[in-house]
């Protein structure tokens, strides 16, 4: 697939010949929409091997913590609803976790900094 876009060191974008590349787009931007919409086409959230944070509860009464994570696969369960499985070093549990889409900014999160705000306010809420 040609890209229609090019990304500046700056990421600003600016088109290729916008007389050329304007039916192009609108056509390619159609196919993705139609795919979305037919359910043909996923929003990947997290990168394979690429890191997570993990807001876990815990059972002991303690409070909530973060683990760092690493996403192992994405797919569909049988129910099919897109899954992300992912693993991390962790001797007081499993080792592995499963979460869906609608988990990510709640307690999946892809920066640590987001992990540790959703901690913050889970913890002022329980206050």
């Amino acid at each position: 697939m040609e890209r229609l876009t090019v990304k500046k060191k700056n990421r600003e974008i600016f088109k290729y010949d916008s007389k050329r590349a304007y039916g192009v787009i609108c056509d390619r931007l159609g196919a993705y929409e139609d795919k979305i919409e037919q359910g043909k086409m996923i929003e990947q959230l997290a990168k394979i091997n690429g890191p997570i944070w993990l807001l876990l509860e815990r059972n002991d009464g303690k409070p909530a913590e973060i683990k760092e994570s690493v996403v192992w696969g994405i797919y569909f369960n049988r129910g099919n609803v897109l899954v992300y499985s992912c693993y991390f070093k962790c001797p007081e549990i499993d080792n592995s976790l499963e979460y869906r889409a609608e988990d990510f900014g709640k307690t999946v999160f892809l920066t640590h900094e987001a992990a540790e705000a959703a901690l913050k306010e889970a913890l002022h809420d329980k206050a």
